[in-house]
């Protein structure tokens, strides 16, 4: 996966005994927080809430701010297909995080 996604993933591993250990798999995934906030999640072992899919979150941001990068990106070719393979269901409107994740 790309930088994004190992970016992302680096925050999210528990610590236990001083280290972090990663198995990495790539999916956009969704999250509801205790609090029912959408997008945001408890981790074992880390102090507070965190993204759930920090590339969706990025890219919504981005359709937020009316300037979504398309080209690919060598260095991250994993974000770089995913806003791709978005544009082309999106029909020029700005989703909430649900609808994008769907």
């Amino acid at each position: 996966c790309g930088r994004t996604g190992f970016k992302a993933a680096m925050a999210h591993s528990p610590i236990a005994g001083g280290k972090e250990r990663y198995v990495f798999w790539v999916a956009p995934h969704m999250a509801l927080s205790e609090d029912n906030e959408e997008g945001k999640c408890f981790r074992v072992g880390r102090p507070s809430a965190s993204s759930a899919c920090g590339a969706l979150l990025a890219v919504l941001g981005e359709l937020k701010n009316g300037r979504v990068n398309v080209m690919i990106d060598t260095n991250d070719v994993e974000m770089s297909m995913l806003k791709q393979q978005l544009m082309g269901h999106l029909q020029g409107r700005v989703p909430t995080l649900t609808e994008l994740t769907y």
